[in-house]
């Protein structure tokens, strides 16, 4: 598995852009999280481009995403509720992602 993770920059370059531009729609029809995550990383490259504010749309609806499920996949009825869970990883990543835009 190491060897494939490895190579895979490389075999990432042998795809022509509508190959690999057909693979990430792929990917984003069958996995929200993924189209959520993308979607925000849109966002930060065209505020960083343009140099204009951060649309926060994509962060509101990954926002949305983390603190609506938990780990059983059932939406919380209550912060005390003990099996309610957050993706801590994917709030941290998200808001690391937001903190250069946030004044």
């Amino acid at each position: 598995m190491e060897q494939v993770v490895n190579k895979r920059p490389d075999l990432l370059r042998t795809l022509s852009r509508e190959r690999l531009e057909a693979l990430v729609l792929e990917r984003t029809e069958s996995d929200e999280g993924f189209a959520l995550w993308l979607d925000a990383r849109f966002a930060v490259l065209v505020a960083d481009e343009a140099s204009t504010l951060l649309d926060p749309v994509p962060f509101r609806r990954r926002a949305e995403a983390v603190f609506s499920s938990t780990g059983s996949g059932r939406h919380r009825h209550s912060w005390g509720e003990r099996t309610a869970g957050i993706d801590e990883a994917a709030l941290e990543q998200l808001i690391d992602e937001a903190e250069p835009f946030l004044p």
